[in-house]
């Protein structure tokens, strides 16, 4: 790790799913730089297009050999077409993904 003090547990409402998978709200950079180290694959971001926490997020992520995945949701109004979007980028990501 680089050091730093900032772990992806300190990501806004952080929760770990398991071993491969963990959840959370707008990461900051320094937070997907320790997912990447951290040896996490992938992130999948749901916010809507408008809410991105990072600058270049998909560039930031893409850098750092991980998949991205925009599954933009309007979260007062969620559609079950968000809900499959969502399961075919977990599906597409499979045990190594994550």
């Amino acid at each position: 790790m680089r050091g730093s003090a900032v772990t992806t547990a300190e990501i806004y409402n952080f929760r770990r799913v398991d071993d491969d998978v963990i959840t959370g709200g707008h990461p900051t950079a320094e937070q997907i730089l320790d997912a990447a180290e951290e040896g996490f694959g992938a992130v999948i971001n749901l916010a809507p297009v408008d809410h991105r926490s990072v600058p270049d997020e998909d560039a930031l992520v893409g850098s750092l050999g991980m998949a991205y995945h925009h599954v933009p949701v309007i979260w007062d109004a969620p559609t079950a077409a968000d809900f499959e979007a969502f399961e075919q980028a977990m599906a597409g990501l499979g045990a190594s993904g994550c």
